[in-house]
């Protein structure tokens, strides 16, 4: 096949493996600033400051997601072994088991 005759399908930029320091060093450049002072005193880009307060979030989000799942799986296994428990006390003072 020719060159002329192949088609070149170009790939979309959030699938190139430095795209994502592509673009925060893009949006490092940009001009729009943002001052807050949290104890520290600094300047960001306002995009690169929502960034990352949206990656703060989501962790935020993902932590005390998994703490409520650790402490809903830790009250079921509580509940189970109760459930076993129970169940083998009712075996055990049944008539059958007694013959």
């Amino acid at each position: 096949m020719s060159k002329s005759h192949v088609k070149r399908i170009p790939v979309p930029a959030s699938h190139q493996p430095d795209a994502p320091t592509r673009e925060i060093s893009y949006q490092l450049t940009k001009l729009s600033r943002w001052t807050r002072s949290f104890g520290a005193h600094g300047h960001a880009p306002l995009r690169v400051a929502l960034l990352l307060a949206a990656v703060a979030g989501l962790l935020l989000t993902g932590l005390s997601g998994n703490a409520r799942i650790m402490q809903l799986r830790a009250t079921a296994r509580k509940h189970r072994r109760a459930d076993h428990r129970a169940v083998k006390a009712e075996a055990k003072d049944s008539p059958k088991a007694r013959r």
